[in-house]
């Protein structure tokens, strides 16, 4: 008859360029941390009037601060070594020619000494970023590993046995018709699924039930609702009925909406994130969550997901 999707974390629809897997982990991040006035941008093309030619960077973060406009240019290395010192005055050249003010690089493998102690008198940021597995993280990430975004969704199937009240009749109703409920203005599907909402706390799944299969074929269940006093169905022809209680079943699956996570340090925080490849949903999906410290001094994490619907 119909179904509800919950998703309990603010989503951003996003649209993917031509960049690689790494580059979209890290686009991800750079959006987390990114200002509201900020444009980011991925495979911007710059001109450098050195070589008149158009140079690509692999993430430009654009921003107004102060009335100055800043550019940040992001480049991503996913060579199987460290970054060397050559590697690296070739990327801050490139990004000194086409008016980068500020240069990060980013490495899967990691830096070599000599590029470590050449980029600090640079004052360019490198971020090591390293598949999360493979390291002995402190308790920040382990925490932030188990914290995993999922799409819900719970379908009301076609077949509604109800109670009828003393004296009434479905006859003029059509079988599977998504009838209105008078007293309440809205059709009988949103009704039910707004009771079971209430009765799980917005879990859509009762307490009663676990969700091991739920990531497969569903959690299939039905629940008795009774109406007193009753309520009132309305057809589309205007045929009404008072009804008493009604027993429909429901199907509850559940998506995760992470891939393997990949984690460094960012800015001084323990950051981890994923670009997860088409669910039967979703055609990408990319988290990214980091640990965090409010005003107060209280320790937390801040999240965000980015969803391509196309």
């Amino acid at each position: 008859m119909n179904h509800h999707e919950f998703i309990r974390i603010k989503v951003v629809v996003a649209m993917p360029k031509r960049t690689n897997d790494f580059q979209k982990l890290v686009l991800a991040i750079n959006n987390h941390f990114a200002s509201e006035s900020a444009k980011v941008t991925e495979s911007a093309m710059l001109f450098d009037p050195e070589s008149e030619q158009d140079r690509e960077i692999d993430i430009l973060i654009e921003d107004e601060i102060g009335g100055y406009h800043l550019k940040v240019g992001v480049e991503c290395t996913a060579i199987g070594r460290p970054l060397t010192v050559g590697k690296l005055a070739e990327l801050v050249d490139k990004h000194k020619n086409v008016g980068i003010n500020k240069t990060v690089i980013v490495s899967r493998s990691g830096f070599a000494g000599s590029a470590q102690k050449k980029a600090e008198k640079l004052g360019v940021e490198l971020i090591a970023y390293e598949a999360a597995m493979e390291k002995d993280w402190p308790l920040d990430f382990k925490v932030m590993s188990n914290i995993k975004p999922v799409h819900v969704s719970c379908e009301l199937m076609p077949d509604l046995p109800l109670a009828l009240a003393k004296e009434s009749s479905l006859d003029g109703f059509t079988n599977g018709e998504d009838y209105t409920v008078v007293e309440h203005h809205k059709p009988v599907s949103q009704f039910l699924f707004e009771l079971l909402s209430s009765k799980t706390g917005g879990l859509m799944l009762p307490p009663y039930l676990n969700t091991e299969h739920a990531e497969n074929e569903g959690v299939s269940f039905s629940e008795n609702w009774s109406f007193a006093p009753p309520i009132t169905l309305r057809s589309k022809n205007g045929k009404t009925a008072k009804i008493i209680g009604a027993s429909p079943s429901y199907i509850y699956r559940r998506t995760t909406l992470v891939g393997d996570l990949k984690a460094g340090i960012y800015n001084n925080r323990m950051v981890a994130s994923s670009v997860l490849k088409s669910n039967g949903i979703f055609k990408e999906s990319r988290f990214t969550i980091s640990s965090d410290t409010n005003q107060n001094g209280q320790s937390g994490f801040s999240l965000s997901l980015s969803l391509d619907t196309d």
